[in-house]
């Protein structure tokens, strides 16, 4: 009988880890899509990283090759960032092509399309 718990917690560990990864591509996503310019440095370097923000920058980075994060502990926090020196002021309407930061106009659309 132990077996049959153990498949199931195993599921249901399957299920969260695809929920966690459907999210966290869901963010960078948007993020990337969303944002003024759809390809440079600043879009390059939105990065995904596990139980800590990753806030490298790479100026000479043009594009992304991160292109799908796969999750690998559903427990974990995972965070999307921007190392960008200017990403702060970018996200508090810095840029007149995009006057409202991308960060939390995201995080609150994933709120809404994976929690309600």
């Amino acid at each position: 009988m132990m077996t049959g718990k153990k498949e199931a917690m195993d599921e249901i560990e399957k299920h969260i880890a695809d929920k966690v990864e459907s999210v966290v591509n869901y963010c960078k996503s948007e993020i990337v899509q969303r944002g003024a310019k759809a390809s440079g440095a600043y879009t390059a370097n939105i990065n995904v990283s596990i139980n800590q923000p990753n806030w490298d920058f790479d100026p000479d980075k043009k594009s992304d090759v991160q292109t799908h994060f796969k999750v690998t502990d559903p427990f974990a926090n995972y965070y999307v960032s921007s190392g960008a020196p200017y990403a702060l002021r970018l996200e508090h309407g810095w840029s007149k092509k995009q006057p409202i930061g991308l960060f939390n106009i995201v995080a609150n659309a994933a709120i809404s399309k994976f929690y309600r």
